[in-house]
């Protein structure tokens, strides 16, 4: 008798769970990337490793120092350990200029 009820529990659920999903309805608040993209240029929890700071500096090449603590973290782990940061960093994943030339930025051209 549990057992029934348990099943016929399980099956009124996964109705409302389809019907739920089939009305279409938009999920409501910030997506996934909108978070990640903001946390990322908040300021470590912890403070950064050189292997860290050197891995996340081309991400924040186009983000102004005031504005981005994750860019401040990383200039001063690497200023503390006497490396200097490339400027010239770009992602692996990433072609596309970075904002430093402002809205019209376009890639350096080689020698």
């Amino acid at each position: 008798m549990i057992v029934l009820a348990a099943v016929l529990g399980a099956i009124v659920a996964v109705v409302f769970l389809i019907a739920w999903l089939l009305t279409g309805v938009p999920a409501t608040g910030p997506r996934v990337s909108e978070i990640d993209e903001r946390l990322s240029h908040e300021a470590p929890i912890r403070p950064l490793t050189v292997e860290q700071a050197n891995q996340q500096w081309p991400r924040h090449l186009g983000c102004r120092l005031g504005y981005c603590s994750r860019k401040q973290a990383i200039l001063h782990t690497l200023r503390a350990a006497g490396a200097t940061p490339d400027i010239d960093a770009t992602p692996d994943s990433c072609l596309e200029p970075t904002r430093r030339g402002g809205r019209h930025a376009h890639r350096r051209r080689k020698p």
